[in-house]
C-alpha cells in the first residue's frame, strides 16, 4: 500500500511538473498574442476615424465659409 501512494504522489509532482513548464507558457503566449492583436485593431480603427472625422470637419468647415 505504501509504494502506491508514494507513486500517486510522484504522478502527481509530474503532472504539476508539466503544467507548470508547458502549459502555463503556452497559455501566457497565447493571452499576449491575442492582445497585442486587440491592440493593433484598436489603433487601426482609431487612426481610420480620426482621419474621417478630420475630412468630415473640414468638409463642414468649408460649407459654412461658403465654399
Amino acid at each position: 500500500m505504501s509504494d502506491e501512494v508514494s507513486w500517486i504522489e510522484i504522478s502527481i509532482q509530474k503532472f504539476g511538473v508539466i503544467i507548470a513548464s508547458i502549459v502555463v507558457p503556452f497559455l501566457l503566449h497565447h493571452f499576449k498574442y491575442k492582445r497585442e492583436r486587440e491592440e493593433m485593431l484598436f489603433v487601426a480603427k482609431k487612426d481610420t476615424y480620426v482621419e474621417y472625422f478630420q475630412e468630415v470637419r473640414g468638409i463642414s468647415c468649408c460649407r459654412s465659409a461658403g465654399v
